[in-house]
C-alpha cells in the first residue's frame, strides 16, 4: 500500500478512536498504560498524559482489585480473546465511578503488542439497577410482612373459631345436663318448691303441683299462699323440701 494511503488510513483510524464515546486504553500484561485515547478524559477526568506510564489497577476500587487482576491474568493465556468486567474506578475528583470494559487480548499481534480496552461510565446504570433492586426488595418485604399479617388473622379466626366450637360444646352440654337436672327433677317423687328469699315459690316439681292441684303452666307466684308457707329460717337455701303422699 502507497505511504500515502498508510497515512490516510491512520489518520481515519485515529479519529475514530479520538471521536469514540468509549475510552480506549492500551495495556502491558502488568496492566501499565501505554496509550490512552483522548476520550479517557471526558470517562476518568485524567488526561492522557496523567495517564500514560501509570499502572491501571492503582485506579480500580479495593474491593475490585482482585477480581479484575483475576480476570486480566485469565485473559494472558488466551490470545485473541475478549472480556468484559465490571468495576468501579477512582475519577480525577475522587468519586468512584461504575464501568464497563472490553479487554481484548492481542499481545500476539506485533503490530499492537498490548491488551485492549475499551471502557464507558456506566454509574447511572448502577444506580438505576440498585433504586431497582432496593424496591424490590421492599416490595419483597411489604408481601412477605402482608402475608405474615393475613397467616397471623387467618390463624386469629381459626382460633376464635375453635372458642366459638368449645363455647357451643360448652353450651350444648350445660343445657344437657340443665335438661337432664330438670327432668329428675319433675320426677322426682317428693313435692319440692324452690323459693326467693321472700318466700315466693319459683319452681315446682310434678309432685308439688299434683299435692296442690296445680297444673304445670301455672305461674307459682300466683298460688303462694294456696301451698305451705316457707318459715323463714328454712329460706337461707331458698329451697324447700315437702315431703307428701297421696294418703297423708
Amino acid at each position: 500500500m502507497p505511504l500515502a494511503a498508510l497515512i490516510q488510513h491512520e489518520q481515519w483510524f485515529r479519529a475514530l478512536i479520538e471521536q469514540s464515546s468509549d475510552a480506549i486504553i492500551l495495556l502491558t500484561a502488568e496492566g501499565t498504560i501505554l496509550y490512552a485515547s483522548p476520550s479517557t478524559t471526558r470517562v476518568t477526568g485524567h488526561t492522557a498524559e496523567e495517564l500514560v506510564g501509570s499502572n491501571g489497577f492503582t485506579f480500580v476500587h479495593p474491593d475490585d482489585l482482585g477480581y479484575t487482576q483475576q480476570r486480566l491474568n485469565d485473559l494472558l493465556d488466551h490470545a485473541g480473546e475478549v472480556i468484559t468486567v465490571e468495576y468501579r474506578l477512582r475519577h480525577k475528583d475522587g468519586s468512584w465511578r461504575w464501568m464497563e470494559g472490553t479487554m481484548t487480548n492481542l499481545l500476539h499481534d506485533p503490530v499492537i503488542d498490548a491488551i485492549v480496552v475499551n471502557f464507558r461510565d456506566i454509574t447511572e446504570r448502577k444506580q438505576a439497577e440498585e433504586e431497582r433492586s432496593q424496591l424490590l426488595a421492599r416490595e419483597q418485604a411489604a408481601r412477605m410482612e402482608a402475608e405474615a399479617e393475613r397467616r397471623c388473622v387467618e390463624d386469629l379466626n381459626r382460633q376464635l373459631e375453635a372458642e366459638k366450637d368449645a363455647l357451643r360444646q360448652t353450651q350444648q352440654e350445660a343445657e344437657a345436663r340443665a335438661s337432664e337436672l330438670a327432668a329428675i327433677f319433675e320426677a322426682m317423687t317428693d313435692g319440692v318448691v324452690v323459693s326467693n328469699s321472700e318466700g315466693q315459690a319459683r319452681h315446682t316439681n310434678a309432685a308439688f303441683r299434683a299435692f296442690f292441684n296445680l297444673q304445670a303452666d301455672t305461674d307459682p307466684e300466683s298460688h303462694q299462699h294456696d301451698g305451705p308457707h316457707v318459715p323463714h329460717q328454712r329460706r337461707a337455701g331458698h329451697v324447700l323440701q315437702c315431703q307428701w303422699s297421696p294418703d297423708s
